[in-house]
């Protein structure tokens, strides 16, 4: 196997002596690929870094983990219980904190939304009150569209941070709630979307220029 090219042998299923001219041989292209050997920290440096770094300098970016119930996502993305098992988010706002600390000539301003999206709605997950209220009594977001033609989100809290603990504390929260918020028409939450949107406005002191972008980790 290349590096950037996956491989899937399907044997035939012939069935009672019939010709069966079902394609066997599957090769698939990829940027990347990773096998089950791949560290945390590795996917991040290979994925979520250099998004976080283009979105120190403005640039807007999105990861978005993919795939059946099951298949890892949420353990990409938040990772599992330890910190060495930490996922891409928390990662990410260690980068970003870490980074501002190598950029004196920059003021930055972080914040962060926690949005979920389940039946075509969205919901607030860092909004304490829904961790007492089943997901049907929660508050829907509303998008409209302002007379510029900018989209805007209704109910969705906005959440200044000043350090990578306090992104952290955020991610935990947020996860905590969709849990307890498990009711018979949301099973588990594993049919619902996560947004952990990041957005990073920047100062250069020489220049006065302000850079503003967001990075959106969708789970």
């Amino acid at each position: 196997m290349e590096d950037q090219v996956l491989e899937i042998l399907v044997p035939r299923n012939e069935k009672a002596g019939l010709i069966n001219n079902q394609k066997e041989f599957h090769e698939f292209k990829f940027t990347e690929i990773f096998d089950q050997e791949t560290s945390q920290e590795e996917v991040f440096d290979r994925v979520a870094k250099p998004l976080t770094l283009g979105c120190m300098d403005g640039y807007n970016g999105t990861i978005f983990a993919y795939g059946q119930t099951g298949s890892g996502k949420t353990h990409t993305m938040s990772g599992a219980e330890t910190w060495q098992l930490r996922g891409i988010i928390p990662r990410v706002v260690s980068c970003i904190f870490d980074e501002i600390e190598e950029r004196p000539g920059f003021d930055f301003n972080v914040y962060v939304t926690f949005m979920e999206i389940y039946n075509e709605s969205g919901f607030d997950i860092l909004d304490p009150k829904h961790s007492e209220a089943p997901m049907e009594k929660w508050t829907k977001i509303q998008l409209y569209e302002d007379i510029n033609g900018n989209l805007h989100l209704k109910n969705l809290s906005i959440h200044q941070i000043f350090s990578e603990q306090e992104g952290i504390d955020l991610l935990m929260m947020g996860n905590f709630i969709r849990h307890v918020s498990t009711t018979p028409s949301n099973q588990a939450s594993s049919r619902s979307h996560c947004i952990f949107t990041i957005a990073i406005e920047s100062r250069e002191h020489e220049t006065e220029i302000i850079r503003t972008a967001k990075l959106h980790l969708v789970d």
